[in-house]
């Protein structure tokens, strides 16, 4: 079955344009992230401008891998628990769900549910969690989309709406993974790494990701960045405390406002600099509601790895590639427990345990789904020397 623009468009909803709310949340008490949440989503009309009654909402989670909420890689659970409350108060029927990286056996997903704490929730609240995948379809993408048919999961299209609910981290491959990064979780677990595979330059995958973005259209983005992650995101970064919710219809606008809130440039953010070229944003349109940006931004938030590779011209990068791109390596062989989740994830084969993880740089295409997948974080990213002292 093939879909084309299936999703409603509702004129009330878009009406919000480039809005964003930003409230400030100190920590993940109840009584703190009720507050927050909803005097977010209160600049933008209240929960049930988004929530009809009796429809199905599909809540879009982070479930990067099996980590507990402390380390900050997954939305964490009191957030998905205050907005499944707040989607019942309004009538609808949560259902929340995600598709993790790599293979996602049963035994797999079930050690994702319960160490990152989502099951828990979704026990409590009597809420069903799918594994998005189990059933494909064929996307059809109009207006200017570079990747014109999608194979997503149809779980979350089938849904009356979408509200999508990311983390707020750093990323190597992207600079940072928010509203229109977290939508990639919508492709089933090997679709990714066949997506990386086909598509190794970073400002194509950012157009990939901004096609699905305008496929899916969520109704609401509501970002965790109570603690988000700074430094070698989405998965080996350090958690730090930022203390914001945000909130908006738009995901380019969100991630444009939560890349000042990292203290970087929002066009060195490879989705936002793809949504300009494009021409769905320019940023001057982004109206910030709430907390002022300048008073939120953060001057010392540790960035992801530099890199130079899409500031070199094309005909010259894929020679010197080796010498300016971020690789990964094992960079601490005492975690590592030869488990092979890099190895028989690593969709271009540049893995290979002797016994320990070894790289094959000539195959690696630098998506650095190894780093992101690795449970014990032995999986570091090496900068190189150009990278460092030009980027």
């Amino acid at each position: 079955m093939l879909f084309s623009n299936f999703l409603k468009k509702d004129t009330s909803i878009r009406e919000l344009g480039f809005k964003v709310a930003l409230v400030k949340c100190p920590d993940y008490e109840s009584i703190s992230l009720s507050k927050a949440i909803n005097g977010a989503v209160n600049f933008l009309g209240g929960f049930r401008r988004f929530v009809r009654p009796g429809e199905t909402i599909f809540l879009k989670v982070n479930l990067l891998n099996a980590s507990p909420p402390r380390k900050a890689v997954t939305t964490h659970p009191s957030f998905l628990r205050v907005v499944a409350e707040e989607v019942i108060k309004a009538g609808g029927k949560p259902v929340v769900g995600d598709s993790p990286g790599g293979r996602n056996t049963e035994d797999k997903v079930k050690e994702i549910l319960e160490v990152t704490g989502i099951g828990e929730v979704c026990k409590n609240l009597e809420i069903p969690f799918v594994l998005v995948g189990q059933e494909l379809v064929r996307v059809e993408v109009r207006g200017g989309a570079r990747y014109r048919f999608l194979t997503l999961g149809r779980e979350p299209l089938e849904a009356g709406g979408i509200i999508s609910l990311p983390k707020l981290k750093t990323h190597g491959f992207m600079k940072i993974t928010c509203a229109v990064k977290n939508l990639f979780g919508l492709v089933p677990g090997l679709k990714k790494a066949e997506y990386h595979l086909k598509i190794s330059e970073r400002m194509d995958f950012a157009h990939l990701l901004l096609d699905i973005y305008q496929a899916v259209k969520p109704r609401l983005h509501l970002v965790d960045a109570v603690i988000s992650m700074e430094g070698k995101g989405p998965s080996a970064g350090t958690p730090r405390l930022t203390g914001y919710v945000l909130a908006g219809t738009n995901a380019i606008a969100v991630d444009w406002v939560a890349s000042k809130i990292c203290g970087l440039n929002p066009l060195d953010v490879y989705t936002n600099r793809a949504a300009v070229e494009r021409g769905l944003i320019s940023g001057g349109e982004v109206e910030v509601c709430g907390v002022l940006l300048e008073e939120a931004t953060l001057s010392d938030f540790e960035p992801p790895p530099p890199d130079l590779f899409d500031k070199i011209p094309p005909t010259v990068r894929h020679s010197l590639r080796r010498f300016i791109t971020p690789t990964p390596y094992l960079g601490y062989k005492g975690r590592c427990t030869k488990c092979g989740i890099c190895e028989r994830n690593c969709f271009s084969k540049a893995i290979r345990l002797d016994p320990y993880p070894t790289f094959d740089y000539k195959k690696c295409i630098r998506c650095y789904c190894c780093h992101e997948l690795c449970p014990q974080n032995a999986i570091e990213i090496h900068t190189p020397f150009l990278a460092r002292i030009f980027a």
